[in-house]
């Protein structure tokens, strides 16, 4: 028999990415962590919350469109490819994105070990996104499924 463990809000909001990859982004056996899909990507998208879903996805889509321009120890390349675009994203935008986009990508930059450990924040990046995306669509009522 399973049992269902309950998240609060306010244990979202404290799952820091520098807390929940303390032991990386692979467990034990080198897969990926099931939780960069699920209860870690549900926290990025709690923490996110008050971001305009055009915002955070216009950042998103500019990094995986810069990532490939840059180089360098996975930590750096990462760090430049979010430097660019968030620049990016303000001239599509035509306002800068709210700052705490910047700052939440920013706390995985000493995260990153090796460029598998890049992939996976991709992976994770991309998981965020979409459940803000929905989260948001619920909040303005849309219609229910």
């Amino acid at each position: 028999m399973s049992t269902t463990t309950t998240i609060t809000r306010e244990q979202y909001l404290a799952m820091s990415p520098d807390h929940y990859l303390a032991a990386g982004f692979r467990d034990a056996a080198g897969q990926p962590r099931h939780e960069l899909t699920s209860v870690w990507a549900t926290a990025g998208a709690v923490q996110l919350e008050h971001v305009a879903p055009a915002q955070l996805g216009t950042v998103l889509t500019a990094l995986g469109q810069t990532l490939p321009l840059h180089a360098g120890t996975p930590a750096d390349h990462y760090a430049n490819a979010c430097a660019e675009a968030v620049e990016l994203a303000t001239g599509v935008l035509g306002a800068e994105p709210d700052p705490a986009v910047a700052q939440w990508l920013a706390r995985f930059a000493p995260l990153l070990k090796t460029e598998q450990d890049l992939r996976d924040l991709v992976q994770h990046l991309g998981v965020v996104a979409r459940q803000h995306a929905m989260f948001a669509g619920m909040r303005a009522g849309s219609p229910k499924v």
